[in-house]
């Protein structure tokens, strides 16, 4: 019976000795997985960050620019003025300021333009616009493509025919363009007294 007895406690000791070995081996394997679901959370959010803060030009594998650079490339930003042909309004002449776009992609002007004259004594006169033209979009070919505003100056003399301006002729003629930053100038060489009008932007020279 005694033998028995010792039997009987030493199973409870094993059994014993073997939950404790179980709880410590759960123990150990979730902390295992705790660390390694830490660390993959960890890597996983790191590369979500670098993803997020990467610069969208550095995903263009293509090479192209973004759509919005782009756009900006292909604006008016190589344009050349000259001094174009010339009608005769009465008293007022019309000339045609041509603008060239030297620039290697097409552009589109819209609009009327900022256009101001400036004496030899750098007297700046700005002029009006002229509502009597379309107001389209024209696009200027690369490489040459011409478009033009008609200029309105004269007035000279008033309803008797007697001059009402001094003999001053203006020396430059600069036009600010819708949508371009620097203007663009030539030389002009005509009085402007009464009339000085522009037109809005009109296709061909």
């Amino acid at each position: 019976m005694k033998a028995s007895g010792n039997t009987g406690e030493h199973d409870s000791k094993v059994a014993k000795l073997l939950i404790v070995i179980f709880i410590l081996l759960v123990a150990i394997a979730g902390v295992a997985y705790w660390g390694w679901h830490r660390s993959n959370t960890s890597n996983s959010n790191s590369s979500s960050n670098s993803s997020a803060n990467a610069s969208p030009y550095s995903q263009n594998n293509s090479g192209s620019s973004p759509t919005t650079i782009a756009s900006s490339a292909n604006m008016c930003n190589s344009l050349a003025l000259s001094k174009g042909s010339s009608d005769s309004l009465g008293d007022a002449t019309e000339w045609h300021a041509v603008i060239t776009n030297n620039g290697t992609q097409d552009c589109t002007l819209t609009g009327y333009p900022g256009a101001y004259v400036k004496d030899s004594g750098s007297v700046v006169i700005g002029a009006t616009d002229n509502p009597l033209y379309p107001l389209d979009a024209v696009k200027l070919a690369a490489r040459g493509g011409k478009a033009h505003v008609l200029v309105g100056v004269g007035g000279t003399r008033n309803l008797s025919g007697k001059t009402v301006c001094s003999d001053q002729t203006s020396t430059q003629l600069q036009l600010y363009l819708p949508g371009v930053v620097s203007p663009v100038q030539a030389m002009f060489g005509e009085q402007v007294c009464n009339v000085f009008t522009v037109s809005a932007v009109q296709p061909g020279a």
